[in-house]
């Protein structure tokens, strides 16, 4: 059984869902580890169609249902921010609140 590695995004409105999403872009993680994203669901959405990378994102319930496949990212979605909510590179009290989640 492969290790479960949780990954956080930080602030949902700052560079770390790009950074996620294109690390997860890489076969090779998932041939040695089951990652699940702990974040926002937005934000990761955003970051998938800026990078334009051929993922899917499947928001979990619970982190026993970790299937840990290439091409889904599963996460554990902790902030519901709406695409209002995020600035990008701007400071936000919601950002800040949502990445301290």
């Amino acid at each position: 059984m492969k290790p479960v590695i949780a990954i956080t995004i930080g602030d949902p409105a700052g560079i770390g869902p790009e950074i996620v999403v294109r690390a997860l872009a890489h076969e090779a993680i998932y041939q040695n580890a089951r990652p699940i994203v702990i974040g926002d669901r937005t934000a990761l959405d955003d970051a998938v169609k800026h990078c334009e990378l051929p993922l899917g994102i499947v928001t979990l319930e619970d982190i026993n249902q970790i299937k840990g496949a290439y091409g889904k990212v599963e996460l554990l979605d902790l902030t519901h921010l709406h695409s209002d909510d995020l600035t990008y590179g701007r400071v936000s009290a919601r950002c800040g609140d949502a990445s301290f989640r």
